[in-house]
């Protein structure tokens, strides 16, 4: 039969660099930050996938699906944090059929997995039922989010700490769960989506390590234009 490899081992005190989360606490913000963000004024998107703002210092494009991914990614910690966190139970479960490897990963993580608002049992020897998820994602994409998980942590080379875990699993609900690309946005969203990212710990970088704004001065612009 085929071999089925050790489960993966969640021990705490121990760490990993894991994509992202290294570079979001490392991440670099431009000098006062709120009061800059204070005085953005949207003026629309580019190609319905990236805010465009300006200030009283230049211009600002935004990535608005990892800006709301941030936003929830955030808010997803504090929630479950407080036990706050709303979970839905699925109208139908959702069956899955795994490869071996990642049902003895998946037995590893199933009571992290509980405590994020998923109910996952055995149904039969190759597949699982997914019962409950939490209440921010829709339900199809539950199957492709837990998928995705389990190929990720498959790939890991090291052992990851619980706290790792932790926020692997938070950054794939908010990803899934934020708003997507190709997205048209008015200007009260827009707005409201700037305001929520200022009050996050880490406004300029995604869960997963990718910028979210990109900023472009007005001696830099002045000086593309020759006029500096």
């Amino acid at each position: 039969g085929e071999e089925v490899p050790l489960a993966l081992n969640f021990k705490a005190g121990e760490s990993i660099e894991t994509c992202g989360e290294q570079a979001a606490e490392e991440a670099p913000t431009y000098p006062e930050f709120e009061r800059v963000m204070s005085e953005v004024r949207p003026l629309g998107q580019l190609r319905d996938s990236f805010i465009i703002a300006t200030d009283l210092s230049g211009l600002i494009v935004i990535d608005q699906h990892v800006a709301h991914e941030r936003v929830l990614f955030e808010a997803y910690l504090r929630q479950k944090l407080a036990g706050k966190l709303d979970i839905q139970r699925l109208l139908m479960p959702i069956v899955v059929q795994l490869p071996p490897r990642q049902l003895v990963i998946l037995d590893s993580i199933i009571p992290e997995l509980a405590q994020n608002g998923f109910e996952v049992e055995p149904f039969g020897p190759k597949t699982i039922a997914i019962k409950t998820a939490p209440a921010v994602l829709k339900a199809a994409a539950v199957e492709k989010l837990l998928v995705e998980l389990l190929d990720g942590l498959e790939r890991e080379t090291q052992v990851m700490n619980i706290d790792a875990l932790k926020k692997k699993i938070a950054a794939t609900v908010s990803c899934h769960a934020a708003i997507k690309i190709n997205t048209p946005l008015d200007e009260t969203k827009m707005r409201w989506l700037l305001g929520e990212l200022m009050k996050t710990d880490v406004p300029t970088v995604c869960p997963h390590g990718r910028p979210i704004i990109l900023r472009y001065d007005l001696r830099e612009i002045l000086k593309a234009f020759k006029r500096a």
